[in-house]
């Protein structure tokens, strides 16, 4: 389905809340309430990103939809049977990694690193446990099966059991559960076990025996020290022999305080002498670190342990990268084929069961598509609240078939928009494979949804607002199709009031001419009216020619509470509380129900406690007969025959060019 900007930003798809920090370049923008939002409960990245994808492009191949609803069915029944799957599946989705994010790592880096392996590990005993829990719940569903077949696989399972079994061969397993990297570089705590290398146990039990061989080194350093402490020694606090890897052993001297020493000694005459004193004495400066207070030296006891024992420590990460080269070697050339498709279906797993816990939180139902050449859509809503706490409740049922046309009427507040907006969602919805808002829907695969709703004014663009609802409109009649879905906000605001009747008059027989030539030749025209003068005075009638039989004029019902019939008569007290007399029931029915109660401004002004000089009814009529009885009459004459879209605006024109 082809989708613009536009459309998805009237439907509320997608809405992002600018942070105040991106004002100056930082932050990022934060999800606000829209339709992906109630939809996205993914816990991975790669779920996320999949649902996303699936938001962006709907399907427009049926059968492919049909095997979306299928796994989303299969995945919701699951979750109302066993109420704990839902935690039990995001808990080890949430542990499990990325493996295709994984291998990029690996590839970037020269061998893997003990991090890597620690959430390697972990990461496959989550994978093990939720595929058990998968073979339990979903044994039997074969659809299910067949779209994740990676997880069902006997060779899956033999692989994620090798790899775990060669890991807790050369690791040692109860360290790598409890693994914490800092911990392990602060205790020194091996990873590798013993027995794996036997030139690594020989280094290992080396560096263990290093301890007190530096302790015996610096109690000789104490004693063969020939100086005394003197003015400039006594910034000198403790001498102790370390090993630095890459850099050999090294004496590390102490200082009381590196500010004093940087400002007494380093700027002294005194601090030459004293090298030169301690390079008499087989001391030699190597480096200096002000920050932490420390100087190194290197004497002939650090000189006897760099030739007789060697840096350890750089040695024993050589052979220990070997052993993690193997293990990279063994992950990309025999398993990551594997994994890469195992993180794949894990992936589409979180993004199918995000759909199937929506469906359950907002109890959406299962669409039916059916396979047809022109657009159809059925619908019975009902209980839903799922854009602006908008209740369809006790509405009813309407089959769009072979009503090309549909106008909704009613007063400003009552529900149109929403109304509207419900329609295009639920066909969006269906056709990116989710369940809909609405107890009961038929429909067939559309491959376009063209929407015109408020276009928002700009100081920046020298165009007024009706100019650019013109171009919008303009806009959706050069790209509809035969198989489109096109949703109109109340075409004819903001410019004269004839013209407004004029035009949305015009739009509407142009789709009902259209609509009258072949079944199936034109889209399904879904669109709201705010003028109800277009009724009133007969302009528009509902069944009354051979085009308008496939049109049906929809109302949204709002009640009134108070006996009178007409709201001009409302008294003062009335009008102070005008909720009370008045209310929205968000419902919708056919023009001319018993039920419905005067559709005016005066009402909506009511309601918004607009205080004000109302024109009585009779100068009402009086003047609407007296400014536009003429061009009422040009209008009624014209339309008895189908005008076109040049017809109308050549009227307006006319109009114009008289007055």
């Amino acid at each position: 389905m082809q989708l613009d900007q536009n459309v998805k930003k009237h439907l509320e798809i997608f809405c992002e809340e600018i942070h105040p920090s991106q004002i100056k370049g930082k932050g990022k923008s934060k999800e606000g309430y829209s339709i992906f939002s109630n939809f996205n409960n993914t816990v991975t990245l790669g779920g996320r990103k999949m649902i996303t994808d699936w938001f962006c492009t709907p399907l427009k191949n049926p059968m492919l939809i049909k095997r979306r609803l299928s796994i989303v069915n299969c995945t919701k029944e699951a979750l109302e049977q066993d109420q704990t799957l839902k935690n039990s599946v995001k808990s080890c989705l949430s542990h499990i990694i990325c493996y295709k994010k994984f291998f990029k790592d690996l590839e970037r880096k020269s061998t893997i690193q003990q991090s890597s392996i620690v959430r390697l590990y972990k990461s496959l005993n989550e994978c093990k446990i939720l595929l058990k829990i998968l073979d339990k719940d979903f044994k039997e569903e074969h659809d299910f099966q067949a779209e994740f077949q990676n997880l069902f696989k006997e060779q899956t399972n033999e692989a994620i059991d090798y790899l775990i079994y060669t890991i807790e061969d050369i690791f040692d397993s109860e360290v790598l559960l409890k693994y914490n990297q800092a911990q392990c570089k602060k205790e020194n705590i091996n990873l590798i076990q013993k027995g794996i290398s036997k030139e690594l146990d020989y280094k290992r039990h080396q560096l263990v025996a290093l301890d007190d061989l530096l302790e015996d080194v610096n109690k000789s350093i104490q004693t063969k020290l020939a100086f005394e402490p003197k003015k400039v020694f006594r910034h000198f606090s403790t001498y102790s022999t370390t090993l630095i890897p890459q850099y050999g052993y090294h004496v590390e001297v102490k200082l009381k305080d590196g500010s004093k020493f940087e400002q007494e000694v380093v700027q002294s005459e005194e601090y030459e002498d004293l090298l030169e004193q301690l390079k008499d004495n087989g001391w030699t400066l190597c480096f200096q670190k002000k920050d932490a207070n420390k100087i190194y030296f290197k004497t002939f006891q650090t000189d006897v342990l760099n030739s007789e024992m060697g840096d350890i420590i750089s040695e024993i990460n050589v052979i220990e990268n070997e052993i993690y080269f193997e293990i990279q070697t063994l992950l990309t050339e025999k398993y990551k084929d594997k994994l890469t498709d195992i993180s794949n279906d894990l992936d589409k797993l979180d993004a199918f069961f995000s759909l199937a816990i929506a469906a359950i939180n907002h109890r959406l139902q299962c669409p039916v598509i059916k396979y047809d050449s022109k657009p159809y859509l059925s619908f019975h809503m009902g209980g839903f609240e799922i854009l602006n706490d908008f209740n369809t409740s006790e509405s009813r049922e309407y089959q769009l078939d072979l009503l090309r046309c549909v106008c909704i009427r009613g007063l400003k507040g009552s529900g149109k928009t929403s109304y509207l907006k419900l329609i295009g969602i639920i066909v969006y919805l269906a056709q990116i494979g989710s369940f809909v808002p609405a107890q009961k829907c038929v429909l067939s695969v559309f491959d376009k949804i063209l929407t015109k709703f408020s276009t928002p004014e700009s100081l920046i663009e020298k165009r007024s607002f009706f100019q650019m609802e013109v171009e919008s409109l303009s806009s959706i009649l050069e790209n509809t199709t035969t198989r489109s879905l096109v949703l109109i906000e109340e075409f004819g605001k903001g410019t004269h009031y004839m013209d407004g009747i004029s035009l949305f008059n015009g739009i509407w027989m142009s789709f009902l001419k259209q609509s009258s030539k072949a079944e199936g030749s034109s889209p399904l025209l879904c669109i709201t009216c705010g003028q109800p003068e277009l009724f009133e005075q007969g302009i528009i009638k509902q069944n009354d020619t051979e085009e308008s039989k496939n049109s049906k004029i929809l109302e949204m019902i709002s009640k009134s509470t108070s006996s009178i019939e007409n709201p001009l008569d409302y008294k003062r007290e009335e009008l102070d509380q005008p909720e009370q007399n008045f209310v929205h029931l968000y419902k919708v029915a056919d023009m001319g129900d018993p039920e419905l109660s005067p559709k005016t401004g005066i009402t909506a002004s009511l309601l918004s406690s607009f205080r004000s000089f109302h024109m009585s009814q009779t100068d009402y009529e009086d003047k609407l007969r007296a400014g536009y009885a003429h061009e009422l009459n040009c209008l009624r004459s014209l339309l008895k025959s189908p005008a076109s879209v040049r017809d109308i605006f050549n009227l307006k024109m006319g109009l114009q060019r008289r007055n």
